[in-house]
């Protein structure tokens, strides 16, 4: 992970570490525990970027299905049309959140 990006993450862990109002609460101790951790991690270089992540842990996959009647009726359109769904349905399993 860059530097700036390291920095970063250092300056948001500190200051959830600090956002407790001063008349409130003061934070659990589990949770200043692990923004501690964090922050020797940020210390100590251990950063992965959330595309890292993601590929360690196996990030979730969705599978798209489309009813044989749908299928059948996709079939029945004009070419160009028919490959543009089907591409669109490929762009929707492999990011399902997308929104254009």
């Amino acid at each position: 992970m860059p530097d700036d990006q390291a920095e970063l993450a250092r300056q948001w862990i500190e200051d959830l570490r600090n956002a407790a109002d001063e008349d409130g609460p003061p934070p659990h101790s589990e949770t200043l525990a692990s923004l501690d951790r964090g922050l020797a991690d940020v210390a100590a270089g251990r950063l992965k970027s959330i595309a890292e992540y993601d590929h360690e842990r196996g990030a979730v996959t969705y599978r798209l299905v489309i009813a044989q009647e749908a299928e059948k009726g996709i079939d029945r359109l004009d070419r160009p049309t028919a490959r543009r769904i089907r591409a669109r349905f490929d762009q929707l399993a492999e990011d399902p959140f997308d929104s254009s």
